[in-house]
Protein backbone atom coordinates (compact mmCIF):
# COMPACT_ATOMS: atom_id res chain seq x y z
CA UNK A 1 0.00 0.00 0.00
CA UNK A 2 3.34 2.58 1.00
CA UNK A 3 4.64 1.53 -2.10
CA UNK A 4 1.55 2.29 -4.48
CA UNK A 5 1.01 5.57 -2.44
CA UNK A 6 4.41 6.36 -3.18
CA UNK A 7 4.66 5.44 -7.02
CA UNK A 8 0.87 7.13 -7.77
CA UNK A 9 2.02 10.00 -5.72
CA UNK A 10 5.39 10.30 -7.90
CA UNK A 11 3.86 10.26 -10.91
CA UNK A 12 1.56 12.89 -10.40
CA UNK A 13 4.21 15.17 -9.13
CA UNK A 14 5.98 14.35 -12.31
CA UNK A 15 2.78 14.91 -14.77
CA UNK A 16 2.10 18.34 -12.54
CA UNK A 17 6.39 19.57 -13.23
CA UNK A 18 5.97 19.01 -16.75
CA UNK A 19 2.77 20.89 -17.17
CA UNK A 20 3.86 23.70 -15.34
CA UNK A 21 6.75 23.66 -17.44
CA UNK A 22 4.76 23.60 -20.75
CA UNK A 23 2.37 26.43 -19.47
CA UNK A 24 5.45 28.44 -18.24
CA UNK A 25 6.90 28.05 -22.33
CA UNK A 26 2.90 29.32 -22.96
CA UNK A 27 2.01 32.12 -20.51
CA UNK A 28 4.56 35.00 -19.42
CA UNK A 29 5.15 36.64 -15.95
CA UNK A 30 2.71 39.12 -16.57
CA UNK A 31 0.00 36.76 -17.39
CA UNK A 32 0.62 35.98 -13.69
CA UNK A 33 0.63 39.40 -12.14
CA UNK A 34 -2.52 39.48 -14.20
CA UNK A 35 -3.99 36.37 -13.09
CA UNK A 36 -3.05 37.85 -9.02
CA UNK A 37 -4.47 41.01 -10.04
CA UNK A 38 -7.79 39.72 -10.84
CA UNK A 39 -8.18 37.00 -8.02
CA UNK A 40 -7.34 40.23 -5.47
CA UNK A 41 -10.02 42.29 -7.00
CA UNK A 42 -13.16 39.47 -6.90
CA UNK A 43 -12.16 37.28 -3.84
CA UNK A 44 -12.13 37.86 -0.23
CA UNK A 45 -9.29 34.88 0.76
CA UNK A 46 -8.52 33.38 4.27
CA UNK A 47 -6.12 30.69 4.81
CA UNK A 48 -4.97 29.02 7.85
CA UNK A 49 -2.22 29.36 9.87
CA UNK A 50 -2.07 26.36 12.38
CA UNK A 51 -0.31 22.96 12.99
CA UNK A 52 -3.11 21.00 12.11
CA UNK A 53 -5.28 18.99 14.98
CA UNK A 54 -6.57 22.57 16.39
CA UNK A 55 -9.75 22.71 14.98
CA UNK A 56 -9.57 23.21 11.34
CA UNK A 57 -12.21 21.05 10.27
CA UNK A 58 -14.78 22.48 12.36
CA UNK A 59 -14.09 25.68 12.21
CA UNK A 60 -14.87 24.65 7.85
CA UNK A 61 -17.63 22.84 8.75
CA UNK A 62 -18.83 26.36 10.88
CA UNK A 63 -18.18 28.62 7.98
CA UNK A 64 -19.92 26.56 5.37
CA UNK A 65 -23.23 27.25 7.46
CA UNK A 66 -22.99 30.92 6.20
CA UNK A 67 -24.47 31.83 2.57
CA UNK A 68 -21.77 33.56 0.81
CA UNK A 69 -18.78 31.78 2.15
CA UNK A 70 -16.67 29.13 0.22
CA UNK A 71 -15.06 27.34 3.02
CA UNK A 72 -13.29 24.06 2.26
CA UNK A 73 -10.74 22.46 4.42
CA UNK A 74 -8.19 19.79 2.17
CA UNK A 75 -9.88 20.43 -1.55
CA UNK A 76 -7.97 19.94 -4.95
CA UNK A 77 -5.64 21.32 -5.79
CA UNK A 78 -4.43 20.12 -2.61
CA UNK A 79 -1.99 21.25 -0.76
CA UNK A 80 -0.35 17.98 -0.24
CA UNK A 81 0.52 17.84 -4.00
CA UNK A 82 4.12 19.51 -3.58
CA UNK A 83 4.23 19.77 0.57
CA UNK A 84 7.70 18.04 1.12
CA UNK A 85 9.74 19.79 -1.85
CA UNK A 86 8.21 22.97 -1.74
CA UNK A 87 9.63 25.09 0.98
CA UNK A 88 13.28 24.43 -0.58
CA UNK A 89 11.41 25.04 -3.99
CA UNK A 90 9.83 28.72 -4.30
CA UNK A 91 9.92 28.33 -8.07
CA UNK A 92 7.62 25.01 -7.55
CA UNK A 93 5.34 26.65 -5.26
CA UNK A 94 4.41 29.69 -7.40
CA UNK A 95 4.11 27.39 -10.32
CA UNK A 96 1.00 25.79 -8.28
CA UNK A 97 -0.26 29.27 -7.28
CA UNK A 98 -0.64 30.57 -10.55
CA UNK A 99 -1.23 26.88 -12.52
CA UNK A 100 -3.58 25.24 -9.81
CA UNK A 101 -4.26 26.99 -6.99
CA UNK A 102 -5.51 30.71 -8.13
CA UNK A 103 -7.52 29.40 -11.17
CA UNK A 104 -9.12 27.07 -9.43
CA UNK A 105 -10.30 30.06 -6.51
CA UNK A 106 -11.37 32.08 -9.28
CA UNK A 107 -14.15 29.64 -10.09
CA UNK A 108 -15.27 29.45 -6.34
CA UNK A 109 -19.37 30.37 -6.68
CA UNK A 110 -18.64 33.42 -3.08
CA UNK A 111 -16.48 36.31 -3.10
CA UNK A 112 -15.02 34.91 0.51
CA UNK A 113 -12.83 32.01 -0.23
CA UNK A 114 -12.04 30.08 2.78
CA UNK A 115 -9.37 27.25 3.14
CA UNK A 116 -8.11 25.60 6.06
CA UNK A 117 -5.49 23.56 5.67
CA UNK A 118 -2.62 23.64 8.02
CA UNK A 119 -0.45 22.45 4.88
CA UNK A 120 -0.93 26.06 3.87
CA UNK A 121 2.42 27.76 5.55
CA UNK A 122 4.32 24.79 5.07
CA UNK A 123 6.14 26.16 2.13
CA UNK A 124 3.57 27.83 -0.03
CA UNK A 125 2.70 30.92 1.98
CA UNK A 126 5.94 32.44 1.18
CA UNK A 127 5.36 32.00 -2.70
CA UNK A 128 2.18 33.61 -2.29
CA UNK A 129 2.96 36.85 -0.78
CA UNK A 130 5.96 37.38 -2.80
CA UNK A 131 3.05 37.00 -5.65
CA UNK A 132 1.28 40.07 -3.96
CA UNK A 133 -1.74 37.74 -3.33
CA UNK A 134 -3.85 39.72 -0.82
CA UNK A 135 -4.40 37.00 2.27
CA UNK A 136 -5.88 37.00 5.84
CA UNK A 137 -5.23 34.27 7.92
CA UNK A 138 -6.99 32.44 11.02
CA UNK A 139 -4.43 31.61 13.27
CA UNK A 140 -5.74 28.54 14.92
CA UNK A 141 -4.14 28.24 18.16
CA UNK A 142 -3.83 25.04 20.58
CA UNK A 143 -1.78 24.05 23.57
CA UNK A 144 1.61 23.52 22.72
CA UNK A 145 0.84 19.71 24.92
CA UNK A 146 -2.06 19.48 23.37
CA UNK A 147 -0.51 19.35 19.68
CA UNK A 148 2.59 17.43 20.25
CA UNK A 149 0.20 15.05 22.59
CA UNK A 150 -2.75 14.38 19.65
CA UNK A 151 0.33 13.94 16.73
CA UNK A 152 2.12 11.47 19.24
CA UNK A 153 -1.26 9.28 19.63
CA UNK A 154 -1.61 9.19 16.17
CA UNK A 155 2.24 8.03 15.59
CA UNK A 156 2.39 11.13 13.51
CA UNK A 157 6.12 11.77 14.56
CA UNK A 158 8.41 14.27 12.79
CA UNK A 159 10.81 12.50 9.98
CA UNK A 160 10.70 9.15 12.06
CA UNK A 161 6.64 7.70 10.62
CA UNK A 162 5.60 7.67 7.33
CA UNK A 163 2.76 9.95 8.07
CA UNK A 164 5.31 12.31 9.63
CA UNK A 165 7.60 12.58 6.88
CA UNK A 166 4.11 13.13 4.30
CA UNK A 167 2.35 15.37 6.36
CA UNK A 168 4.68 17.71 8.55
CA UNK A 169 8.05 19.73 8.76
CA UNK A 170 11.42 18.23 9.01
CA UNK A 171 12.83 19.27 12.61
CA UNK A 172 16.79 18.64 10.15
CA UNK A 173 14.79 20.78 6.89
CA UNK A 174 12.81 23.73 8.84
CA UNK A 175 13.73 26.53 7.40
CA UNK A 176 12.03 28.72 10.69
CA UNK A 177 13.13 26.34 13.71
CA UNK A 178 15.55 23.54 12.75
CA UNK A 179 16.93 21.30 15.34
CA UNK A 180 20.10 19.66 15.05
CA UNK A 181 20.44 16.44 16.95
CA UNK A 182 16.79 15.62 16.25
CA UNK A 183 17.80 12.06 16.23
CA UNK A 184 18.56 12.00 19.80
CA UNK A 185 14.58 13.14 20.42
CA UNK A 186 12.19 10.39 21.51
CA UNK A 187 9.06 10.62 19.65
CA UNK A 188 7.05 12.52 22.14
CA UNK A 189 9.51 15.21 22.06
CA UNK A 190 9.63 15.45 18.35
CA UNK A 191 5.93 16.32 18.47
CA UNK A 192 6.51 18.47 21.15
CA UNK A 193 9.38 20.66 18.31
CA UNK A 194 6.71 20.31 15.66
CA UNK A 195 4.36 22.39 17.98
CA UNK A 196 6.77 24.98 18.97
CA UNK A 197 7.86 25.40 15.08
CA UNK A 198 4.06 25.92 14.03
CA UNK A 199 3.79 28.33 16.59
CA UNK A 200 6.93 30.28 15.96
CA UNK A 201 6.02 29.86 12.05
CA UNK A 202 2.29 31.21 13.15
CA UNK A 203 3.70 33.90 14.39
CA UNK A 204 5.98 35.01 11.34
CA UNK A 205 3.76 34.64 8.75
CA UNK A 206 0.79 36.54 10.58
CA UNK A 207 3.41 39.78 10.90
CA UNK A 208 3.93 39.50 7.24
CA UNK A 209 0.27 39.46 7.07
CA UNK A 210 -0.49 42.38 9.45
CA UNK A 211 1.94 44.09 7.90
CA UNK A 212 0.86 44.55 4.42
CA UNK A 213 -3.01 45.36 5.57
CA UNK A 214 -4.09 41.51 5.68
CA UNK A 215 -7.00 40.95 8.43
CA UNK A 216 -5.36 38.24 11.26
CA UNK A 217 -8.32 36.76 13.14
CA UNK A 218 -6.79 34.74 16.26
CA UNK A 219 -9.06 31.26 16.96
CA UNK A 220 -8.43 29.09 20.05
CA UNK A 221 -9.44 25.57 19.83
CA UNK A 222 -11.46 24.90 22.93
CA UNK A 223 -13.48 28.05 22.41
CA UNK A 224 -14.79 26.81 18.87
CA UNK A 225 -18.06 25.20 20.34
CA UNK A 226 -18.87 28.43 22.71
CA UNK A 227 -21.76 30.53 21.81
CA UNK A 228 -20.80 33.72 20.61
CA UNK A 229 -17.54 32.36 19.31
CA UNK A 230 -17.75 31.71 15.48
CA UNK A 231 -20.68 34.82 15.54
CA UNK A 232 -17.65 37.12 16.59
CA UNK A 233 -15.70 35.46 14.25
CA UNK A 234 -17.54 35.99 11.25
CA UNK A 235 -18.27 40.09 12.68
CA UNK A 236 -14.19 39.99 11.85
CA UNK A 237 -14.94 38.70 8.66
CA UNK A 238 -17.41 41.14 8.00
CA UNK A 239 -20.44 38.96 7.40
CA UNK A 240 -23.80 39.22 8.96
CA UNK A 241 -25.23 36.06 9.57
CA UNK A 242 -28.90 35.35 8.71
CA UNK A 243 -31.35 33.41 11.26
CA UNK A 244 -31.16 30.25 8.57
CA UNK A 245 -27.46 30.55 8.93
CA UNK A 246 -27.59 31.14 12.85
CA UNK A 247 -29.70 28.06 13.20
CA UNK A 248 -27.21 25.81 10.75
CA UNK A 249 -24.57 26.77 13.31
CA UNK A 250 -26.62 26.10 16.07
CA UNK A 251 -27.23 22.28 14.72
CA UNK A 252 -23.21 21.42 14.62
CA UNK A 253 -21.63 23.48 17.43
CA UNK A 254 -21.13 21.10 19.64
CA UNK A 255 -20.40 18.36 16.80
CA UNK A 256 -16.67 17.27 17.25
CA UNK A 257 -14.92 16.77 13.62
CA UNK A 258 -11.68 14.97 12.36
CA UNK A 259 -11.62 13.12 15.62
CA UNK A 260 -9.94 10.54 14.00
CA UNK A 261 -10.09 8.31 17.18
CA UNK A 262 -9.70 5.00 15.14
CA UNK A 263 -6.33 6.02 14.15
CA UNK A 264 -5.11 6.55 17.78
CA UNK A 265 -2.16 3.87 18.45
CA UNK A 266 -1.11 2.48 21.91
CA UNK A 267 1.84 4.66 22.58
CA UNK A 268 3.51 4.92 26.16
CA UNK A 269 2.31 7.37 28.26
CA UNK A 270 3.51 10.55 30.65
CA UNK A 271 3.19 11.78 33.27
CA UNK A 272 2.62 15.56 33.76
CA UNK A 273 5.84 16.13 35.41
CA UNK A 274 7.68 13.53 32.97
CA UNK A 275 6.39 15.56 29.87
CA UNK A 276 7.19 18.52 31.19
CA UNK A 277 10.57 17.27 31.86
CA UNK A 278 10.80 16.14 28.13
CA UNK A 279 9.57 19.57 26.75
CA UNK A 280 12.11 21.79 28.77
CA UNK A 281 14.77 19.79 27.48
CA UNK A 282 13.81 20.42 23.95
CA UNK A 283 13.06 24.25 25.14
CA UNK A 284 16.48 23.98 26.31
CA UNK A 285 18.52 22.95 23.30
CA UNK A 286 16.44 25.53 21.32
CA UNK A 287 17.39 28.29 23.45
CA UNK A 288 14.00 29.16 24.74
CA UNK A 289 12.58 30.35 28.46
CA UNK A 290 11.51 26.80 30.21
Amino acid sequence: MKFKYLFKNNFKNLSLKSSYHLNNILSSKDDHERLVKQVNSCKKIFFTLTSGRAGSQSLTNLLSCVEGITATHEPNPNFEWHLKEVEHNPRLAKNFWVHQKLPAILTSPNEIYVETSHMFSKGYFPAAFDLDLKMNVFCLSNSLRSTANSYYRLNVIPERTVSGRRFITSPKKSLILPYEGWENLDSYQLCYWYALESEARQKIYSQKIRNRGGKVIWVKTDCLSKKGEIERILGEIGVVPSKEDLRRISDIRSVRFNKKSGHKKQVQSFSSDELEEKENYVREKLGFAT
